[in-house]
C-alpha cells in the first residue's frame, strides 16, 4: 500500500487526489502519519470540503481556510456531541436524537465484540446527513505512534503535536481551547436516558426480565471493511439508500457495507425415493467412496507410515489416517444401511446375496463377506489396487466394519445419560418462513443461535401455563435439514413523497431491503423434570404450547400439522430417533472460541471449513438500569457477540459414540450482569 510520503509525492492534483481518499477508506490499512504530522492535518482538514469542490487535498490555503470559515469549523464544534462508539443510526435512521459512547463491560468474554478489535479507531459519527462531510476531518482514521486512531481522539487527549500543528495552521487559542474542551466532553462515556424507536429484546435476567437494546460497534464493522478488502473472511455487500444519514463510516464506503457472508455446511443430494429407485442392486456398496485423495492417503499412511519426529505426532497421525478410513467405509455402507432401513422391499425379492445377508445381519461370514467385497473393490481401481488384501490392512478393515455393522450397545457410558431427571424432546422437521437473513448486522447467511434462547423460555413459559410448572429447558441442540435466501423482501410502506428529475416519486424509509430465508430443522430440547414421578405434558399439550417464531419468521401450523415431536427417556433412544436423518443437512455444535477478534476469527475459519461465524449473543456497555420507556423492569444498551459453531456432518455424528454426541452438540443460554450469551452445555 502507498505511503504517506509516496502519496505527497504525486505530482497530479486529480490522481493525488483520488490516491488519497481512496488510501484513507475505511477499508484500507490505516496510513500511517509519524513524522509528516503538518501535512497529514492538511488533508485530514481539507476532507472536510465537498467532493464537489475538486479542492487539493495538499493545499495549506484551503485547510486554513476550513479552520478560519465562520461556517465550517463552528459546524464541526457544535456537531461533535454526536460522536460516537456505536452507530445507533444504522441500520434504521429513523432513530434520532441519540447517540452512544461506551465500552463493553466484559472484558473476559468468550466470542467477538469491539472489546477484541485494536486496529481500527473506535469513534464515528451520525446526526445530521447535512453535516456529513465537515465531520469527516474529526473521525477519519489513521496511524500514529504505533496506534489506529483520529483527530478527534488526538485533540481530546490534548496531544500537542496535533494542537501546535492546528494552532500553525491559523487556528488562534480561543477556539483551540473552545475545540478542546468540546472534544474532550464529546469523548467521554454517555448513553441515553430514554428508550425511544428503538429495537428492545427481552431476556430472562434473574426473577425478572431485562430488555436489550442492540447497537452497531463501530470498530467491529470497521474491521469487517478491512478484512473483506483483503479476502481474509467471505463477505458480501449489502447497500445503504441514505448514506449520508447513517454517519460518516456509511458515507466513506458510499453506502455500500461489507458483511461475513456464511451458510450453514449442507450437502443437497436427492429426496429419499428417488435416491433409492434409481439404484442398480450393485451399486449399494458404494465404490465411489473408497477413491477420495484423503481415503487413499489415509491408506499409504497406514502401510507407508511416513517419517514422524516424534512417537506422538506418530501416534496422532496414526489415529487421523484411521478416523478417514472409517468415516469412507461408513459411506461405502451407507446405501446399503440405508436401504436396509427405508427400501421397503421384502429380501425374499432381492438377488443380491450379499445385500441379502447385510439386511438381516444374522451371518456368521457376513463380515468376512464383506471385507471380501471392500478388497475386490480395492483392486479394481488403478490408485488403491496396491491395497488390496494388504496384510497391514486386512486386520485394521475387518475391525472398522464391525464396528460400524454391530449394534453399539455403549451409548450410556456417561451416568448422566440415563438419570431419571431428563428426557430428550426431539420435534422433527420444523419449517421456518421468512426468517432473518441477517441474525445481527455483522452476519449474513448463518441462523441466530441466541434466538435459540427466546424460543425455548416461550415454549418452558407455555408450558408452565398448563401447569407444568417444573419443567425446565436446560439444553437445545439444532440440526438444520436446509436453509434458502428467499427472493421476498419485506418493505415498510410509503411514508414521503421525493422529487427525483423533476417528477414526484413515494418513497419508502431508508431501511436496508434485506431477502428473508426459509429453513427447515430439527430441534432436541434436554428437558429437566423435578421426579421421575412429575407430569409430564402429551404430545398434544406439546404441540399446543409449541411458539409460532423463531428468528424474525414464522413457524406456520399449516406447513406442520404433525410436528412429529417424541419423548425419549435416555440417550440411546434419542440416537435411535436421529439415526435416519438424510445427508443433507447438518448439526450445528458449539465451539469454544479463544480469540476475540476477527482476524482470529479468518485464521480459525480459512483452517476448518466445517467452522462458522454465528450470532452466540448480546455484550452489555452497561448494568441493567430503570430507563423509561423499556418494556422490561430494567434496561440496557448491548452490542452483538459473535461466536464460532462446527456444522457437523450427520455422518460424523452417527459413526461416534453417543457420549461425544451428548458432550458436545447442546447449547445452552447463561445470563449474568455483564452479557447474554449461548455456550456449550
Amino acid at each position: 500500500m502507498e505511503t504517506l510520503k509516496a502519496l505527497l509525492d504525486i505530482t497530479g492534483t486529480s490522481e493525488k487526489n483520488d490516491l488519497i481518499r481512496k488510501r484513507l477508506k475505511p477499508s484500507s490499512p490505516a496510513l500511517t502519519a509519524d513524522g509528516l504530522e503538518f501535512e497529514m492535518c492538511i488533508i485530514l482538514l481539507n476532507l472536510g470540503y465537498s467532493k464537489t469542490e475538486n479542492v487539493d487535498l495538499t493545499s495549506i490555503e484551503t485547510a486554513t481556510d476550513f479552520l478560519v470559515d465562520s461556517d465550517h469549523l463552528p459546524s464541526v464544534i457544535s456537531e461533535s456531541k454526536w460522536l460516537h462508539t456505536h452507530n445507533i443510526k444504522y441500520p434504521d435512521i429513523r432513530v434520532s436524537g441519540k447517540t452512544i459512547r461506551a465500552n463493553v463491560l466484559d472484558k473476559n468474554i468468550e466470542g467477538i465484540c469491539s472489546f477484541g478489535i485494536a486496529d481500527c479507531a473506535q469513534l464515528g459519527w451520525s446526526h445530521n446527513g447535512k453535516y456529513v462531510t465537515k465531520l469527516q476531518p474529526l473521525v477519519t482514521e489513521f496511524s500514529w505512534k504505533n496506534q489506529v486512531t483520529c483527530l478527534a481522539m488526538l485533540i481530546a487527549n490534548r496531544e500537542l503535536t496535533w494542537i501546535g500543528t492546528l494552532i500553525k495552521l491559523g487556528l488562534d487559542h480561543d477556539r483551540i481551547k473552545e475545540l478542546t474542551d468540546e472534544l474532550v466532553e464529546s469523548t467521554q462515556a454517555f448513553l441515553p436516558d430514554i428508550i425511544r424507536n428503538t429495537i428492545q429484546l427481552r431476556f430472562k435476567y434473574g426473577d425478572d426480565y431485562v430488555s436489550i437494546t442492540p447497537v452497531v460497534s463501530h470498530a467491529v464493522l470497521s474491521q469487517i471493511q478491512k478484512l473483506s478488502r483483503k479476502k481474509s473472511l467471505r463477505t458480501r455487500t449489502i447497500h445503504h439508500p441514505r448514506m449520508t444519514n447513517a454517519g460518516c463510516l456509511i458515507t466513506a464506503l458510499s453506502g455500500y457495507v461489507s458483511v461475513l457472508n456464511y451458510y450453514p455446511h449442507i450437502f443437497r443430494n436427492r429426496g429419499i425415493h428417488d435416491y433409492f429407485n434409481q439404484l442398480e442392486e450393485d451399486d449399494f456398496f458404494n465404490a465411489e467412496h473408497l477413491r477420495p485423495n484423503s481415503f487413499i492417503k489415509a491408506l499409504r499412511d497406514i502401510v507407508f507410515e511416513p517419517f514422524h519426529p516424534t512417537l506422538r505426532n506418530k501416534r496422532i497421525a496414526r489415529v487421523q489416517a484411521i478416523k478417514a478410513v472409517r468415516l469412507s467405509l461408513y459411506l461405502w455402507l451407507r446405501r446399503a444401511e440405508h436401504y436396509k432401513q427405508h427400501g421397503g422391499v421384502s429380501v425374499s425379492e432381492l438377488s443380491n446375496e450379499l445385500l441379502k445377508e447385510f439386511i438381516e445381519n444374522e451371518s456368521d461370514t457376513l463380515l468376512s463377506k464383506l471385507s471380501h467385497k471392500l478388497h475386490e473393490q480395492l483392486g479394481q481401481n488403478k490408485e488403491t489396487q496396491v491395497y488390496a488384501y494388504h496384510p497391514k490392512l486386512l486386520l485394521l478393515l475387518k475391525k472398522q466394519i464391525r464396528f460400524l455393522i454391530e449394534p453399539k450397545n455403549g451409548q450410556s457410558d456417561t451416568p448422566e445419560m440415563n438419570t431419571s431427571d431428563y428426557a430428550f424432546m426431539h420435534i422433527k422437521e420444523l419449517t421456518v418462513e421468512g426468517m432473518e437473513t441477517m441474525s445481527n448486522q455483522y452476519l449474513w447467511g448463518m441462523p441466530s443461535v441466541i434466538a435459540l434462547a427466546g424460543l425455548s423460555h416461550e415454549f418452558e413459559l407455555n408450558l408452565h401455563k398448563l401447569g407444568f410448572s417444573e419443567i425446565v429447558m436446560e439444553g437445545m441442540a439444532l440440526f438444520i435439514h436446509s436453509y434458502t435466501v428467499t427472493s421476498n423482501t419485506s418493505l415498510p410502506e410509503y411514508s414521503r413523497i421525493d422529487r427525483v428529475e423533476g417528477k414526484w416519486i413515494p418513497a419508502r424509509p431508508a431501511l436496508i431491503a434485506q431477502p428473508k430465508s426459509r429453513m427447515t430443522f430439527d430441534l432436541v430440547f434436554k428437558v429437566k423434570k423435578s421426579s421421575i414421578d412429575a407430569p409430564f405434558p402429551s404430545i398434544e399439550q406439546l404441540e399446543e404450547t409449541f411458539p409460532q417464531r423463531y428468528n424474525g419468521g414464522n413457524i406456520p401450523s399449516d406447513k406442520n400439522p404433525v410436528r412429529n415431536i417424541m419423548i425419549k427417556n435416555n440417550l440411546a433412544e434419542l440416537l435411535s430417533s436421529t439415526h435416519f436423518h438424510h445427508r443433507s443437512g447438518c448439526w450445528l455444535y458449539p465451539c469454544k472460541f479463544k480469540s476475540q477478534n476477527l482476524i482470529g476469527l479468518a485464521e480459525a475459519l480459512n483452517a476448518d471449513n466445517t467452522l462458522k461465524p454465528v450470532h452466540i449473543g448480546y455484550a452489555y456497555l452497561e448494568s441493567p438500569k430503570l430507563r423509561k420507556g423499556s418494556i422490561a423492569k430494567t434496561h440496557c444498551y448491548a452490542e452483538s457477540v459473535l461466536g464460532v459453531a462446527r456444522c457437523m456432518n450427520h455422518i460424523d455424528v452417527q459413526i461416534k459414540r453417543g457420549a461425544e454426541f451428548y458432550r458436545n452438540a447442546f447449547w445452552t443460554h447463561k445470563t449474568t450482569e455483564l452479557s447474554i450469551l449461548m455456550s456449550k452445555y
